[in-house]
């Protein structure tokens, strides 16, 4: 969910409104909230509060007046997490898409069945 909105603002040539980035922080934050995948060990553990450390970068991103500076806000949400699984990063354009891999241009991968590249073995 988060790279889907992650996307869609990064489309777009403007950033947006205050409002508009104060409905995705609180939307993000939701969606976030309302998972299940949480390890309470890991979270006592660590000590960790997930709301409270993402609600740590909400005015950096309701401030942002750039592309690049609400991508980086958006990374440090998503670092507040502390899911070593979950990442945030740019994206191609989107005309390099393809069906098969949003996130990585035709022919980029090398063990794809429609990959240009060659492997030797």
């Amino acid at each position: 969910m988060l790279i889907y909105i992650l996307l869609t603002v990064l489309a777009s040539a403007e950033p947006g409104t205050r409002a508009d980035r104060a409905a995705l922080f609180d939307n993000l934050l939701e969606k976030t909230m309302a998972r299940e995948s949480f390890s309470a060990i890991k979270n006592e553990r660590l000590g960790l509060d997930v709301e409270k450390n993402m609600r740590r970068w909400r005015d950096e991103l309701l401030d942002a007046e750039t592309d690049q500076e609400i991508f980086h806000a958006l990374v440090k949400l998503s670092n507040a997490r502390k899911d070593r699984h979950l990442s945030v990063g740019v994206v191609p354009e989107a005309s390099s898409w393809t069906r098969r891999s949003p996130t990585r241009p035709s022919g980029s991968c090398p063990t794809s069945p429609t990959s240009t590249t060659s492997r030797s073995s």
